[in-house]
């Protein structure tokens, strides 16, 4: 469904919706053990996300962004059995 978006998107907006599939993936990586593709993919995913200013569609980008880069750490320094189930469910809005 992401994927659709991100497709579909004007221009100025596919960074965006591709970065959110980019962010979808990790987290299935991370669900199913692969810590090294989810490193990567939320990494790749914050790197998108985090170039749109304010809250596009309500999404709270730039706390998205920081949210993945930060259990992406948490992945690399000390693998997948350290992140909290609770991280592997991303807020998309800021909580409030």
């Amino acid at each position: 469904m992401l994927e659709d978006a991100w497709k579909a998107a004007p221009d100025a907006e596919r960074a965006l919706w591709k970065g959110l599939a980019q962010l979808a993936v990790g987290v299935t990586h991370a669900r199913r053990g692969n810590a090294r593709g989810a490193a990567a993919l939320l990494r790749r995913g914050a790197d998108a996300v985090d170039g749109f200013p304010g809250r596009p569609h309500g999404i709270d980008a730039p706390g998205l962004a920081a949210a993945a880069r930060s259990l992406a750490a948490l992945i690399e320094r000390d693998g997948l059995a350290a992140v909290p189930a609770g991280a592997l469910l991303p807020r998309l809005t800021a909580a409030g």
